[in-house]
């Protein structure tokens, strides 16, 4: 074979290598690619950091994007200094939710903690035994709730108290609640006198996320328990 054969040879395969490159990257090129999965920052299930950071709000695949800060919360009906004892008669308050915003909030759940208190070092400073009751407007009647406590971890197990709610642009939502120490706490041993809390969260259902920015409630209002 002649030079000018040989130099034909290789230019043709490297023709056909160049052409097989181009295809792989046009192949390359139209194969699809995963969609990116977006959805609202979830919590552990089950149960739920107290004071958690959360993550900036982001958008569901629906377009439901709720903002961060927007819902304010308000106690009323109860004393500057909120005595618990026992036996003792029922303290009724009530709390306000305000959407400040022009955003239709959906599926919000509020979730009233007792937390830890200093009343109760024997038992990992869990806020003692408390009935708590809804007032049901529509029957005239108290409905009782689940009481949620922070424990010695500072974490505290999700119940459901009024259910999923929705809150529209600049709108108030008002329930009424009612609280004692229940029986259970007369019998409890190691009690002392101590300061507890009681707090509002907001969460945003299904996966029980926060809507504040920060590290505190939406709402809390200091409580002392005396045992002496």
């Amino acid at each position: 074979m002649t030079g000018s054969g040989r130099k034909l040879i290789r230019r043709s395969a490297a023709a056909v290598t160049a052409v097989s490159a181009a295809i792989g990257v046009l192949a390359g090129c139209t194969s699809e690619q995963a969609m990116p999965t977006i959805a609202f920052p979830s919590a552990s299930v089950g149960a739920q950091v107290v004071g958690q950071i959360p993550v900036t709000a982001a958008p569901s695949y629906t377009g439901y994007a709720p903002p961060l800060n927007a819902i304010s919360v308000q106690f009323s009906g109860l004393p500057s200094k909120v005595t618990l004892r026992y036996p003792m008669a029922w303290q009724t308050f009530s709390v306000t939710l305000t959407n400040t915003s022009s955003f239709a909030f959906q599926n919000l759940d509020p979730l009233l903690v007792f937390g830890q208190c200093t009343c109760s070092p024997a038992n990992y400073h869990i806020a003692p035994s408390t009935v708590f009751d809804l007032w049901d407007a529509g029957t005239g009647t108290w409905k009782g709730l689940q009481t949620s406590e922070v424990n010695s971890k500072g974490v505290y197990k999700y119940v459901s108290q009024l259910g999923s709610v929705n809150l529209g642009p600049k709108a108030t939502l008002t329930y009424k609640y009612r609280f004692m120490l229940s029986r259970t706490t007369g019998k409890q041993a190691g009690l002392v006198d101590g300061t507890g809390s009681l707090n509002l969260y907001v969460l945003q259902m299904p996966k029980h996320t926060r809507l504040s920015a920060g590290l505190d409630p939406e709402a809390t209002t200091p409580l002392t328990y005396v045992f002496g």
